[in-house]
């Protein structure tokens, strides 16, 4: 009698679209229905969504980011409490975001760079000084790179004029020029050497710009 009495309130209801009987926690809540629930069952509801999500998709990309603009501060919310509960999640999707844009994350960086030029001063200062012991191997490494790449027969009074002149001109500038190699001397497919011909005088930006990259013309 028991068992009888317990199928008795057992409680269903017809999905308005699939036409199929399913007990009320398949649906989902709505306090606008009679019986609190709404018309179409949760798979119903999930097989539409997404079907319409794949057929609108820019009309939602749109809505999305015209939303982000007017709600700034609430979407810097979301992503600090997302980030601190998936720091792991976050790290990976970064990285194979760099990876995937590269070009977009250069774009993305020179902008917040000329935007916050001093406030990006002082939190390199700041990373100096905390980071010297890292810095001074850098310097250590960069030394030893240039000692292997330069052959004995090297003219090295022709490398320091090239070092002197970018000085003078930083000097009497008062910008800052730093002496580049042309092809660099640790690349995965060609390494060059340091020698007076693979040497130019550019500005710090276009430095940092090229990075460890081979020149676009032998591409």
């Amino acid at each position: 009698m028991r068992v009888a009495h317990m199928a008795k309130t057992v409680k269903t209801k017809i999905c308005y679209r699939c036409k199929t009987a399913k007990s009320l926690e398949e649906f989902g809540i709505r306090s606008r229905e009679k019986d609190g629930r709404n018309g179409w069952c949760r798979l119903c509801y999930h097989a539409y969504y997404t079907n319409y999500r794949k057929t609108n998709r820019k009309k939602l990309n749109r809505y999305h980011r015209n939303w982000c603009a007017e709600n700034p501060e609430s979407v810097q919310t979301i992503r600090d409490k997302f980030y601190e509960a998936h720091p792991e999640r976050m790290g990976e999707y970064s990285v194979a975001w760099r990876l995937r844009f590269p070009d977009r994350r250069r774009r993305s960086t020179r902008r917040y760079r000329a935007a916050n030029l001093g406030k990006d001063k002082e939190s390199r200062k700041a990373w100096a000084k905390k980071n010297k012991a890292l810095l001074a191997a850098k310097a250590a490494k960069r030394r030893a790179d240039k000692i292997k790449a330069t052959p004995p027969w090297v003219d090295v009074k022709a490398i320091e004029k090239i070092y002197k002149k970018a000085r003078r001109l930083s000097e009497k500038t008062g910008l800052n020029y730093e002496v580049d190699h042309i092809y660099p001397l640790k690349h995965p497919t060609c390494c060059g050497l340091h020698v007076p011909w693979n040497l130019r005088i550019v500005l710090w930006r276009t430095n940092r710009k090229k990075r460890n990259l081979l020149p676009k013309k032998s591409i």
